[in-house]
């Protein structure tokens, strides 16, 4: 998954292995249910058959160790779903090694595997990783789209998007990121 800085690629990730890994997916597939089992441990971080690749605190790569341990927790069979889901973010922190270490899954991943690779710099990926993966390109929406969306979220009627009037601004920083009443406000506001 790539695109800008943040839009929430990780969290998309995060949801699309809910998805997955629920026992009890909703009548859309994408849905989790958020109350079974498979739910509620991979809300409180501790889902057996999922793992989150990141730099360490206070680190700024993702080394070789780590790609090794994600290696060996995908090449035993799912523990309580129907997959093994890898979410790394931002997979450009990974390192020259680590990164020639993930090669081998990329090349033949186990089956039952998925791996999500985040990231906001993909040109900073070796090729050969790129060239391995699917690429879904997460963007800003159109303005009339991001404001369509806010409105059927819960935006109150009658009130302007003001976040909108200054685009420029807003492609700079996640608006999704920010509370519906920093987004919404009278014109006195």
């Amino acid at each position: 998954m790539t695109g800008p800085v943040g839009l929430g690629k990780t969290a998309l990730a995060l949801r699309l292995a809910q998805a997955l890994l629920c026992e009890h997916p909703e009548t859309n597939p994408l849905d989790a249910c958020g109350l079974c089992t498979g739910c509620k441990l991979l809300r409180a971080g501790t889902h057996p058959d999922l793992i989150r690749a990141e730099p360490p605190e206070g680190k700024s790569q993702i080394t070789v160790d780590q790609v090794r341990e994600l290696r060996g927790f995908l090449s035993l069979r799912p523990h309580q779903a129907t997959h093994k889901i890898v979410v790394m973010s931002p997979a450009e922190a990974m390192n020259v090694n680590a990164a020639n270490s993930l090669l081998k899954v990329l090349e033949e991943p186990p089956a039952g595997s998925l791996l999500l690779l985040v990231s906001s710099a993909p040109s900073r990926l070796p090729a050969t990783i790129r060239s391995r993966c699917a690429r879904i390109v997460v963007d800003l929406p159109a303005r009339e789209e991001g404001v369509d969306w806010l409105c059927k979220t819960g935006a109150s009627p009658g009130r302007r998007p003001i976040c909108c009037w200054h685009w420029p601004e807003v492609r700079r920083h996640s608006p999704w990121s920010w509370p519906k009443k920093a987004c919404w406000g009278n014109a006195s506001d």
